[in-house]
């Protein structure tokens, strides 16, 4: 019985083997190699209740599509996530020359996970963003065996073939990079495997191996680091959300980085442990600098000395700061705060007054300030933070009602929404945008009546307020 009721779809080809070893009575563990279609099978469906369970994802295009898998396709040392012409995408197992066959469940999972960054991100398979496909791959493979609790050695890729390939744990060992552009690293414009992509992804393939453990060392580039290990449950969340909403098909090594730790500040909240960590692991890997809370406000008459804000340490080097002064803070660890302090205008800021609370994600503690005048925004108060009070997103439409033209005034950067959609009282929508570059809004054919005008932030926080068009 297929777990979640998935159908995990055996190839013609086992289906012929099941047949001739079913009348001939050969076992499944012969000179054939039959047993990589139980191992195929089974492989996929603990990668299916992975990513279900865990990511909440309905297969590898989110739809809950049947998987194909098709062993025996041909002798050779590989395997592929293809589609044929029926257009049923599926994984394509070889049998195996040199190695077993290549039903394991890292390499099955693996080649999921292209199916799950075709139905995603789709990262062209070229260069530097052919690299962080493979990665990806190889990071889903990592933590399907993890969730498994197979006993295996979940850093390495091929180990049960008999034919190690990567060590996410140590990239060199196998001659990959693990290091941006250091030893190892191959021209991503040379035709040679699609410009490395095999080679290259072993950068991202350590940048999560730090990230889960943590690591202290230095680089290729002569940098020293620490980085302190997040496990890999939320490891793995970070770069699910990175892949499916923050990454486009040419993302490459730096904006990937962007990627994992706005998917990071998206999960836990900005300035936590775990955005300090993905921030980190990838200065460990050569991309970027390290966390640096580096923060621009000003106070009135505040002294120099050392200060604590949002789990910085704050170093202030100036004397007889003036209002509206700007200050330039050196950051390193801890918290609490005067009470002095406000944002400056167009600042973007997280800052609270008294016990900061645990590092809360977003949808609860959104407190991202910006505005075009000189009017500061004040930090919060301690009984405020105690209370819960905290900074809540709004819209204001204006005029209300109207004829078809408004404005949406927001007190938050436009670049938040994610989505605004605008429906009559039978639901059905008249107007719909991904972007909200505009704050002006027209719909010269809506009829007179009550409409509903919703807003969906990046966070996942959903605004709604009534509108009244008259004509």
């Amino acid at each position: 019985m297929f777990t979640k009721n998935i159908f995990l779809n055996i190839s013609v080809l086992i289906i012929r083997s099941a047949l001739k070893n079913e009348l001939f009575g050969v076992p499944y563990n012969n000179a054939y190699k039959d047993d990589g279609a139980l191992d195929a099978h089974w492989g996929a469906m603990k990668t299916y209740d992975y990513f279900f369970e865990v990511l909440n994802r309905k297969s590898f295009d989110n739809k809950g599509t049947a998987i194909y898998n098709n062993v025996h396709w041909w002798s050779g040392d590989n395997a592929f996530w293809g589609q044929n012409y029926l257009g049923e995408h599926g994984m394509y197992y070889l049998d195996g020359t040199n190695c077993d066959i290549f039903t394991s469940l890292d390499i099955v999972a693996h080649e999921f996970g292209h199916g799950v960054c075709e139905f995603s991100s789709n990262l062209v398979y070229q260069g530097e963003s052919g690299a962080i496909n493979e990665s990806l791959s190889d990071i889903w493979a990592a933590c399907v065996q993890n969730y498994a609790n197979v006993g295996k050695q979940i850093w390495i890729i091929g180990d049960e073939i008999g034919c190690i390939m990567r060590n996410m744990a140590n990239p060199k060992a196998y001659n990959d990079p693990d290091t941006y552009q250091g030893t190892n690293w191959g021209d991503p414009n040379s035709s040679y495997d699609e410009g490395y992509v095999h080679t290259n992804s072993g950068v991202m393939n350590h940048w999560f191996y730090i990230l889960t453990v943590g690591k202290t060392g230095t680089n290729d580039l002569g940098n020293s680091y620490i980085v302190a290990g997040i496990g890999i449950d939320k490891a793995a969340k970070i770069v699910y959300r990175a892949e499916t909403i923050k990454m486009t098909k040419n993302t490459k090594y730096p904006q990937a980085r962007t990627a994992m730790i706005n998917a990071a500040i998206d999960l836990f909240g900005e300035d936590c442990d775990e955005v300090k960590s993905v921030t980190n692991a990838w200065y460990a890997v050569g991309v970027g600098a390290p966390y640096d809370c580096t923060k621009y406000i000003t106070n009135k008459n505040y002294t120099t000395g050392i200060h604590n804000i949002n789990g910085c340490k704050i170093v202030i080097s100036n004397t007889n700061v003036q209002n509206k002064a700007t200050v330039n803070f050196k950051a390193e660890e801890s918290v609490s705060v005067n009470s002095t302090f406000h944002a400056v205008a167009g600042s973007k800021v997280h800052i609270s007054i008294g016990t900061i609370p645990p590092c809360v994600p977003p949808t609860t503690f959104n407190n991202m300030l910006t505005t075009n005048d000189e009017k500061p925004y004040y930090l919060m108060r301690t009984e405020d933070i105690l209370a819960n009070n905290f900074f809540k997103p709004n819209f204001k439409l204006s005029p209300n009602p109207n004829t078809g033209a408004f404005k949406i005034e927001t007190n938050f950067p436009v670049t938040e929404v994610a989505r605004l959609k605008i429906t009559n009282t039978l639901g059905v929508s008249v107007y719909e945008t991904q972007t909200l570059s505009s704050q002006e809004i027209q719909l010269p054919n809506a009829s007179a009546g009550l409409y509903f005008v919703v807003v969906l932030l990046n966070d996942g926080t959903v605004l709604n307020q009534k509108m009244m068009i008259q004509k």
